[in-house]
């Protein structure tokens, strides 16, 4: 698959902080969260863009009102998020550094470290085999 990068930006918007132990996104947190993305539609609303994809991991999927944070950016900018798990988030960000850097399928060990999760994947052709520590 061949693409061309318009524009790269990102925005550290620390949802977890101050609620994360409790499972909830913060007052603050939430109102970073759609602040963030109102900027990111901003720069989108600057391109032909047809459609706009968007996953949550961990602090939307494990925060007892991340479905209230999701439901709030449906409202807000017609966004559907997909709230994908922790196997999926891994085997993601696997398959984007795996599409960016050259090397043999077999020949290195991947580590992801994502809040308090650990995971080690070592790619076996299409199957990965995941450590949880």
């Amino acid at each position: 698959m061949n693409y061309k990068v318009l524009i790269n930006t990102k925005e550290g918007v620390k949802l977890g902080r101050g609620g994360i132990n409790q499972k909830v996104i913060t007052k603050d947190a939430f109102q970073r969260g759609i602040d963030a993305i109102a900027r990111h539609f901003l720069l989108i609303g600057q391109y032909k863009v047809d459609k706009v994809i968007a996953f949550a991991t961990s602090a939307i999927r494990d925060a007892d009102n991340g479905q209230d944070f999701a439901e709030t950016l449906k409202e807000k900018f017609n966004l559907t998020i997909s709230v994908i798990s922790g196997d999926k988030e891994a085997e993601l960000i696997y398959l984007g550094v795996k599409q960016t850097l050259p090397f043999a399928i077999n020949d290195f060990l991947f580590l992801t470290l994502v809040v308090a999760v650990m995971n080690l994947l070592l790619p076996m052709t299409t199957k990965f085999l995941e450590t949880k520590l």
